[in-house]
């Protein structure tokens, strides 16, 4: 296979010949501007083979694959600087493999920290199962606006595993990081981020895989479905509870996945700094829904000559006669673009809660309640009645069978027929739209014998 296995120290290393060779390669592609195709692909399989001792390595591929990919369509491709950077990196990687890897940094075996992880739009949290260490932080609003909710997951994820680490006395430490989103779970175990479309994505990787290259450490992924990630989502959320609050809920409550012992710290500056600057990354920032909502509260008070936007010292029914004028101005699409006019029920009535969890995170009571504790007869009616005026939802057609008849004559040779009926069965199966064609009511008697 290529390798020397030492079993009495338990270690696995790459031949000093193949070494040798490999580093003697990758100078001489960084002595050149151009690079063939042939050339950069047989870098690419060997470097290929190291990372199946040092997992890790695979986060410091994508650069060099896309010059490999560049270079196969148009025969030969610029070595840019970064790829330079990337291949003195990996003369340090293959030396380290030639010294020896551990085996316990390759096989299956039993995590020896356990972290979990969760966000929301407004922070990311996370904990380890086993130590007990949590911690939390709110994002400000240009953090906000710079990460979408994947990437927030994949953040939480990797500083948690960075927490955890620093936390970690095992020689080889293993970590199993587990996560609600399959995107996370997936990018943990391997990236492949275009630099210049995900800036922020690649550095998240980089210094991911840096950061079990310090501690000489593996990972593995796992996923869960959010209901049962209780401990981290709410860590992700509950921002106006203090640390001693959110503790105390988790004892009496006993969630899935709770430690023994829990204590929140929080995040080093070095870390808050990185957030930081991660942010400035993003060439395009993005507008949160749940943002756009406060403004248009506090637009139609102004519209009205009142500053009570908390809607404090008012009672229950008048809290609720607010919130179901302020629906009604939604619906009424005063906050739409110019063309749009009139929004459908739901996105009335979205409007409405984006404003009640405005409030509740403000210490404010829920201003859609009644003194029953629940969401008012007044606004479940509005909105049920917005609803039967919405326009019907128009399916689209299915497609005739002539169309499939007209494909499946075009295709005069095997390969084409082959082709023809994979694209019959997709747009039959895969893509058939969910309104099936219209016929005719039979009559009794129609069927022939």
């Amino acid at each position: 296979l290529g390798w020397h296995i030492n079993t009495r120290s338990l270690k696995i290393s790459l031949p000093d010949n193949k070494a040798v060779g490999w580093i003697q390669q990758i100078r001489e592609v960084r002595q050149q501007k151009h690079i063939k195709w042939k050339k950069i692909s047989q870098l690419v399989g060997r470097l290929d083979h190291v990372c199946y001792i040092i997992p890790a390595a695979r986060h410091f591929m994508n650069r060099l694959r896309r010059i490999s990919a560049k270079a196969e369509k148009y025969k030969t491709a610029i070595v840019t600087n970064e790829a330079k950077q990337d291949l003195a990196l990996w003369e340090k990687l293959i030396l380290r493999a030639q010294r020896g890897i551990s085996i316990n940094n390759v096989i299956f075996r039993v995590p020896t920290s356990i972290n979990l992880s969760d966000s929301c739009e407004q922070g990311i949290a996370g904990y380890s199962f086993i130590t007990g260490i949590a911690w939390r932080y709110e994002l400000t609003e240009n953090e906000q606006v710079s990460f979408t909710l994947n990437l927030k997951e994949y953040l939480a994820d990797a500083i948690n595993n960075m927490m955890q680490l620093t936390l970690d006395s095992s020689p080889h430490p293993c970590c199993l990081n587990i996560t609600d989103n399959s995107s996370t779970s997936s990018w943990m175990h391997k990236s492949n981020h275009d630099p210049d479309a995900c800036p922020i994505h690649n550095a998240i990787a980089r210094r991911h895989a840096e950061t079990l290259l310090q501690y000489a450490a593996c990972d593995y992924s796992q996923h869960i479905a959010g209901s049962e990630n209780i401990i981290a989502d709410s860590l992700s959320r509950d921002f106006h509870l203090p640390d001693e609050q959110i503790l105390g809920l988790f004892h009496s409550i006993k969630p899935s996945l709770f430690p023994t012992q829990m204590k929140i710290v929080k995040l080093p500056t070095e870390i808050t700094s990185w957030i930081a600057l991660l942010a400035l990354l993003q060439p395009k920032k993005r507008e949160l829904k749940w943002q756009r909502t406060p403004n248009h509260w506090m637009e139609w008070h102004k519209r009205g000559g009142s500053t009570n936007t908390h809607l404090q010292e008012l009672t229950r029914v008048e809290k609720v006669r607010t919130c179901c004028g302020f629906m009604h101005a939604v619906r009424r699409g005063d906050f739409s673009r110019k063309g749009y006019g009139q929004v459908a029920s739901t996105t009335a009535r979205a409007a409405v809660d984006h404003v009640a969890a405005t409030i509740i995170n403000g210490g404010g009571e829920d201003p859609r309640v009644d003194g029953s504790g629940k969401i008012s007869n007044l606004l479940l009616r509005q909105q049920r009645a917005y609803k039967k005026l919405d326009p019907a939802t128009q399916h689209q057609k299915a497609l005739p069978p002539e169309v499939y008849r007209y494909i499946l004559r075009r295709a005069n040779t095997p390969r084409s027929r082959a082709r023809a009926e994979l694209l019959c069965s997709a747009l039959f199966f895969a893509c058939r739209s969910s309104q099936p064609p219209s016929h005719p009511p039979r009559r009794h008697g129609d069927d022939s014998i």
